[in-house]
């Protein structure tokens, strides 16, 4: 399973009873408390999501330095490092995969062109499709079926893939469960089970369905298995065949709570040349303001956010200003502010 990045600071209690104000003084809080700036924080962010980081993702060069940046800043702030050795960075192993370059293009027989041939649609990247970001490469032409959910959990009584014959083909499905109340589907809606569902049942990837495509690396490789996302507007092209849309595919299911499968005539053409690097390594960023109490000060007080994002894949720079540069700047300025307090 991947690890999240966390960007910890680590503050040790004082007390863990009383109220701040009623043990310092507000004046002693004064001079840090000014130096809490909206646009220090907006500074730090704009920084973590800068070009030079490459969009921050786990493994990549670009995320190293950016950890090794924000350990600078602590460094700078007068944080100390957790451990003497390995000082503000804690290492861990993350593989990770670059996207160089993709295409998608839908092939609709029930759309035939002036020569009678199959209408050609092709998708444009990061706005009609996008591949999934831990995608392995590959180049297929090949049928699709829509498998719902995009879940098999006969142990549950329910299976999107009864009947359907998903071998050399593409999965096409939604992100979510039959029933978001029932906590016994939550593990079958993780991205890497879903795909191991399909991978196992013998497709060549899963096409998974968005109102929006969006970029995320929340998931594993996985070996000769392609996979991307497709917006709402480019699957109600394909479900157009069936006199179907995606808005009322996804109420079918929520309502009925029953799977809803069926194979397409359509087909699509999906080819991606991808990079995936097994020894990534990614780092932690760890700094720590000793408490002063002697019966509490070896006990702590973590204050985090994940500092990873998505990187930068086919030429487009997934930033991450606010996910989760925004959330790894407020940590920062917390740090900075902790670092200026007399009290501990």
């Amino acid at each position: 399973m991947k690890k999240r990045t966390a960007f910890v600071i680590v503050a040790l209690a004082v007390s863990c009873a009383l109220p701040l104000q009623a043990r310092v003084p507000e004046k002693s809080l004064m001079k840090a408390y000014a130096s809490i700036s909206p646009c220090g924080a907006y500074e730090l962010d704009k920084t973590i999501s800068s070009a030079q980081f490459a969009g921050h993702l786990t493994g990549d060069e670009g995320y190293t330095a950016a950890a090794r940046w924000a350990a600078g800043k602590f460094k700078e702030w007068g944080l100390k490092p957790v451990d003497a050795k390995q000082g503000y960075l804690q290492p861990f192993p993350s593989p990770y995969t670059i996207v160089d370059e993709a295409e998608m293009t839908l092939i609709l027989p029930y759309k035939p062109d002036s020569t009678g041939a199959p209408t050609q649609v092709k998708l444009e990247p990061a706005k009609d499709f996008l591949p999934t970001l831990y995608t392995d490469g590959g180049d297929h032409t090949a049928g699709l079926v829509f498998a719902g959910w995009g879940i098999s959990a006969p142990e549950l009584s329910y299976d999107d893939y009864a009947g359907l014959d998903v071998s050399g083909k593409y999965v096409l499905c939604f992100r979510g469960t039959p029933d978001d109340k029932n906590k016994a589907f939550q593990e079958f809606d993780q991205h890497r089970h879903r795909m191991k569902t399909a991978r196992d049942k013998g497709a060549l990837g899963i096409i998974y369905i968005y109102p929006e495509v969006n970029a995320h690396p929340n998931s594993d490789w996985m070996e000769g298995f392609t996979a991307a996302m497709i917006s709402d507007k480019a699957s109600d092209t394909l479900f157009a065949e069936k006199g179907l849309s995606s808005a009322r595919l996804r109420e079918t299911l929520s309502k009925s709570k029953k799977p809803d499968s069926f194979p397409l005539d359509s087909r699509v053409h999906y080819r991606v040349s991808s990079r995936h690097f097994p020894n990534g390594v990614g780092y932690n960023v760890v700094g720590m303001i000793p408490g002063a109490d002697p019966k509490l000060r070896n006990e702590c007080i973590l204050v985090g956010g994940h500092f990873d994002h998505c990187g930068r894949h086919m030429g487009l720079l997934f930033a991450g200003a606010d996910d989760n540069a925004s959330g790894s700047a407020v940590v920062m300025e917390i740090a900075e502010t902790a670092a200026k307090l007399k009290e501990r």
